[in-house]
């Protein structure tokens, strides 16, 4: 059973490249035939994913990646997140405070463009202006927009219209764009030809950065030019934890809230998965109720390892899952210890991920965003580039929480590209947008190529379920009528699925064949994806 027709599977055997934009799909492919690497080929596609999907990411906002080196078997995580203005004060959410949406005071430190210079200089075989050519050309000339394109901008028109910067742009004329209209934003290959000749430093420590500083000041945000200058992205650890028998599963360890998936992971060892209709209520039941778990775990304990805490370890061990899968009823929902996170506003939600192995080996599966779609909705004046509004994503209640806004705080997300090994080989590179749903759907994929056999193509398109806090659950629209009937009478409150299902992420990813080492690209078609291989 799918949600979406059915995709076919894409093979090669010397390169693929997975991401929401055909586009940059095809670019991505370009720099790997042309000799490049995965690194190289990451960055050019998330270059390009700024132009072709405009409304999930981009250089105003920030993101994390995860490499697997195949010479040395090293596997590496670069964050480059943002943080809250070291001169932020809640004050300026207004008393009580409240989030801002479209505001530029909740705006994070935009660290995308610092992260993709430092994994090209580091594990990259191209320059940054290299990298950045194909994105120059396409917001230069434009691109025609997709239809997904048009259904988020139409979406969003009436907000889109009270930003005048924006509108120009992307309401040409006053009006939504047409499918295949030319959609250009020359004011950002601009941007992205003075960072060719000049490095990021134009963005971090030249001009570029006067005239950012400048607008965030105006708009009442409070960043200041040396944060700017001293800016790094951070090389992270990693956590794991072994699943069923030879499996190895390692996220980001940092302010993301990634141990949630090795916690459900985890809790589904304690129970024979394989036996279950993947779709069935059993296993939907049992999903729904271990994101439950680990939905209030976020909430508790996940922030920024700078500002608190964290435990990790008691959160992914085997103990742990194992006195929570015990108290799992198989028939009934039970009652949450936390009240939802109504800061995730699936209406709004917006990320993007894109996966690329290359000849060797090498993967780099890289999440960024600008928050919820084209973050603040404003764009800096003269240089297309879009601000993002993460700080949304501070938790305003409880007030000691980990996620509690504070003076350069990074903001808790849950970007989690995952890296899946069979034994010491690299079999899956992975991640998907969504929100907090992101810790959910990663899991769930993991389970149905492993424990259901699902080729990775199936199990992308495959429905899946969503918990969204306070017992709301959105399932999607192929589970059957008696499912549902099912889910709600053991306690769930089923929302409908809604269209198009947004809330279920745009996963992209690659698989390892364990035997013949093919590689084997799945895209998710609910975002418009696509993956390509040679």
């Amino acid at each position: 059973m799918q949600s979406t027709g059915g995709m076919p599977a894409v093979m090669g055997a010397r390169g693929v490249v997975a991401s929401a934009s055909p586009l940059a799909s095809a670019a991505g492919l370009r720099v790997l035939m042309d000799g490049g690497n995965a690194v190289d080929a990451a960055v050019t596609v998330a270059s390009i994913l700024s132009v072709d999907e405009p409304y999930f990411s981009g250089i105003g906002g920030h993101g994390i990646a995860m490499l697997y080196l195949a010479d040395t078997g090293e596997v590496k995580c670069l964050d480059f997140g943002g943080f809250a203005p070291r001169a932020f004060t809640i004050d300026q959410w207004g008393s009580p405070p409240r989030h801002r949406y479209w505001d530029v005071t909740s705006s994070v430190f935009p660290g995308t463009l610092a992260g993709w210079a430092e994994l090209l200089e580091r594990h990259g075989t191209r320059s940054l202006a290299q990298a950045l050519e194909p994105a120059i050309e396409h917001a230069r000339r434009g691109v025609p927009a997709r239809p997904v394109v048009v259904d988020f901008i139409a979406g969003l028109k009436k907000e889109i219209s009270h930003f005048p910067e924006l509108a120009r742009i992307y309401l040409p004329g006053g009006r939504v764009p047409r499918a295949g209209q030319i959609i250009a934003n020359r004011d950002l290959a601009d941007s992205y030809e003075q960072i060719a000749r000049s490095g990021a430093a134009h963005f971090y420590d030249g001009p570029l950065r006067e005239r950012i500083v400048e607008y965030y000041n105006q708009c009442g945000a409070r960043f200041t030019e040396r944060e700017f200058s001293q800016y790094r992205p951070r090389w992270r650890a990693m956590l794991e934890t072994t699943y069923r028998d030879g499996y190895r599963v390692v996220v980001p360890k940092c302010q993301t809230c990634s141990p949630s998936i090795l916690t459900q992971l985890n809790v589904w060892e304690h129970f024979d998965l394989a036996d279950l209709d993947h779709l069935g209520f059993e296993r939907i039941h049992l999903g729904i109720e271990t994101a439950k778990i680990a939905f209030s775990d976020r909430r508790v304990h996940c922030g920024d390892p700078d500002f608190s805490q964290v435990p990790y370890e008691r959160l992914i061990s085997k103990d742990y899952a194992a006195g929570l899968a015990r108290r799992i009823d198989p028939t009934r929902a039970c009652p949450e210890r936390l009240p939802g996170d109504q800061a995730d506003d699936v209406s709004r939600g917006g990320t993007t991920h894109l996966t690329v192995v290359d000849r060797d080996r090498n993967a780099v599966a890289m999440t960024c965003t600008l928050g919820p779609s084209f973050g603040c909705m404003h764009i800096v004046p003269g240089t297309g580039i879009i601000l993002n509004n993460e700080g949304v994503f501070f938790d305003l209640d409880p007030l000691d929480g980990p996620n509690y806004p504070a003076a350069g705080k990074r903001v808790q997300h849950d970007m989690s590209p995952t890296l899946v090994f069979r034994g010491e080989r690299l079999f899956l590179a992975l991640g998907t947008p969504g929100g907090l749903g992101i810790t959910q759907t990663i899991p769930q994929v993991i389970s149905k190529v492993i424990d259901h056999g699902l080729p990775l193509q199936t199990a992308i398109e495959s429905d899946r379920y969503r918990y969204f806090g306070e017992g709301r659950v959105r399932v999607g629209d192929d589970i059957p009528a008696a499912i549902r009937d099912r889910l709600g009478d053991a306690g769930h409150d089923v929302l409908p699925a809604g269209a198009p299902p947004i809330w279920a992420g745009g996963f992209h990813a690659v698989a390892i064949d364990p035997d013949s080492g093919a590689l084997i690209g799945g895209a998710d078609p609910r975002r418009g994806g696509l993956a390509v291989a040679y």
